[in-house]
C-alpha cells in the first residue's frame, strides 16, 4: 500500500523522537512510505535532523514541514488540519494515513498484521479507540451554543483557562451537527496512534472542511475529537485496532512505575506514553522491537517474530 506517514515532532522530543520513527519504518517496510515530519518551531531544527536519518531509506518520498512559531500545546487540530489540508495539494494518492506521536513504543510488529487484515475498512479510521470523559463531552456540547466561553487567546496561540468572549458560533459548528445527527457521542481513535483512509482525507476536502479558516473557536482543540467528528458527519466508521486484529493489545496512559518484564508478561504490543525521562528510555532500550525472521516452514516469507521471541 501507499502510506502517507505524518510525525509531529517539537523540541522536547529530541532525544527520543529517531526511536519511534526508525520503528514505524521498519514496520512498515513492505509498503511504500511517504514520510511528513511537522517540525514545531524546534530551535535545533529536529525535523531536518530526522529527515537527514531518513532519506536514505526514503529518498524524495520525506518531506519537513515547519512552522516557524510554535502553536504551543493547544495547537493539536491547526496542526492535524493544515497538513491533511496541505497533503491533498501535493498531487500524490494514498491508501492510509499514519498518524503517530513520537512519544509511542512498539514492542511488536502487529501494526503491520493491522495494514494487511481483510478487516481494515476502506473508509474511516482505526486506532485505539476511547470514550470522551463526561466533562470533555459536555464541552463539546457547550461549543454548539451561539456564544460562551473559548479557550484565551494570545495572538494566534490558544492557551488552556476559559473566557467568556466568544460571541459567534465555532468555525465548525455545522460539522459538529452532523456528527450528533450521525450518532457521534464521544467515542473517538485517540491522536496518539491513527490510520485514516485517503479516501475519507478527500471526502473532507471536498467538502471544506480542511481549508476552513478555523476561527472563531470554543473550548474544544483536540484533533482527535474532531477528526472523530467529521468521520460521523461523513457517515464513515471508527473501528478499535482489537476490531481488526483481535490479539492487539495496547497501553495508553503507561503508569511511570511499570517494568520492562510486566509489559512483556502483559504482551502489549504498543504503550504510551515515553517521554524524556530515565524510566522511559530504560524501557526503550529494554524493549527494542523484535527483528523480522525468515520463516523456513513458511516457505521463506518473512514473518515477525513473537513478542520477546
Amino acid at each position: 500500500m501507499r502510506l502517507l506517514v505524518f510525525f509531529g515532532v517539537y523540541e522536547a522530543e529530541a532525544s527520543f523522537a529517531h526511536v519511534c520513527l526508525d520503528q514505524i519504518l521498519d514496520i512498515l517496510r513492505d509498503h511504500t512510505v511517504h514520510l511528513v515530519i511537522q517540525d514545531d518551531a524546534s530551535p535545533s531544527r529536529l525535523g531536518d535532523r530526522l529527515a537527514a536519518g531518513v532519506r536514505a531509506r526514503l529518498g524524495d518520498r520525506v518531506r519537513v514541514v515547519r512552522i516557524e512559531r510554535s502553536l504551543g500545546f493547544h495547537g493539536f487540530y491547526e496542526r492535524r488540519l493544515s497538513m491533511l489540508d496541505q497533503a491533498t495539494q501535493w498531487g500524490e494518492t494514498f491508501d492510509y494515513v499514519v498518524q503517530l506521536d513520537p512519544d509511542l513504543h512498539f514492542c511488536s510488529r502487529k501494526l503491520a498484521e493491522v495494514l494487511q487484515s481483510p478487516r481494515l475498512p476502506e473508509l474511516g479510521i482505526v486506532g485505539p479507540a476511547v470514550q470522551m470523559r463526561k466533562r470533555d463531552y459536555l464541552l463539546f456540547l457547550a461549543d454548539f451554543l451561539p456564544a460562551g466561553f473559548r479557550r484565551r487567546h494570545k495572538g494566534e496561540l490558544l492557551e488552556h483557562p476559559w473566557e467568556l468572549r466568544r460571541v459567534r458560533r465555532v468555525w465548525w459548528h455545522d460539522i459538529g451537527w452532523q456528527a450528533l445527527r450521525g450518532g457521534f457521542r464521544g467515542r473517538i481513535v485517540t491522536g496518539a496512534l491513527q490510520v485514516l483512509s485517503w479516501k475519507s482525507v478527500l471526502a473532507m476536502r471536498d467538502r471544506g472542511w480542511l481549508s476552513r479558516r478555523r476561527r472563531p473557536v470554543g473550548l474544544i482543540y483536540q484533533d482527535d475529537v474532531l477528526i472523530a467528528s467529521f468521520l460521523a458527519a461523513l457517515g464513515h466508521p471508527l473501528r478499535d485496532l482489537q476490531e481488526v486484529v483481535p490479539t492487539w493489545k495496547a497501553e495508553m496512559f503507561l503508569a511511570a512505575t511499570t517494568t520492562a518484564e510486566e509489559i512483556r508478561r502483559r504482551g502489549f504490543d504498543l504503550i504510551h506514553a515515553l517521554k524524556n525521562d530515565a524510566w522511559a528510555h530504560a524501557l526503550r532500550e529494554q524493549l527494542p522491537l523484535p527483528p523480522v525472521r525468515r520463516d523456513a516452514e513458511e516457505g521463506g516469507v518473512f514473518r515477525p517474530r513473537p513478542n520477546g521471541a
